[in-house]
């Protein structure tokens, strides 16, 4: 499997963690360590697929997240590695 590099996550548009609820995004890349991304990539957060952010913890973390049709909660820290570009 290949992942983007960090130069490459830079010229992204922005990450998962920095959305609010009701905004979209398509998943472009996934940073961080060998485990996290593949533990991230096995819960469906593939290139190209699309993410809406449905709402937020009174606190913030963790966030519900529909990827590829799928509620997932996820927490901020991970968000964070999972680069968007703007859906098309």
């Amino acid at each position: 499997m290949e992942f983007l590099t960090l130069s490459t996550v830079a010229q992204t548009d922005y990450v998962l963690s920095g959305l609010r609820p009701g905004e979209k995004g398509v998943v472009q890349g996934l940073t961080g360590q060998a485990s996290a991304r593949q533990r991230l990539f096995e819960m469906g957060f593939v290139p190209g697929a699309p993410v809406k952010v449905v709402r937020l913890s009174p606190l913030g973390d963790p966030m519900e997240v529909v990827v590829s049709g799928y509620h997932l909660a996820i927490r901020r820290r991970d968000a964070h590695c999972i680069s968007l570009r703007s859906p098309a």
